[in-house]
């Protein structure tokens, strides 16, 4: 919570601190501290590394309800409008 907190009200930066390290595997702390990850580095202008951490959040949700909401929470992020 303190993560997505720093991301919203706060320095990218600290977001990106308290998000790390991320549990291996797929569910739903996975998918949030990977798109956390991803919308910090993307406000630290690190374009590249947010794309990959935004596609590892999709890959890391656990249901197709959760990867719809991703999608639209990171459709800034990610490198094309489909999603993907």
């Amino acid at each position: 919570m303190l993560a997505n907190q720093y991301l919203i009200f706060g320095d990218p930066a600290n977001a990106l601190a308290e998000a790390m390290p991320i549990p291996e595997g797929v569910g739903h702390v996975e998918c949030l501290l990977l798109s956390i990850v991803a919308q910090a580095l993307w406000k630290l202008d690190r374009r590249a590394e947010a794309q990959t951490a935004a596609e590892s959040a999709l890959a890391a949700a656990p249901t197709d309800e959760r990867l719809t909401e991703l999608r639209g929470q990171l459709a800034h992020v990610l490198p094309d409008s489909s999603g993907r």
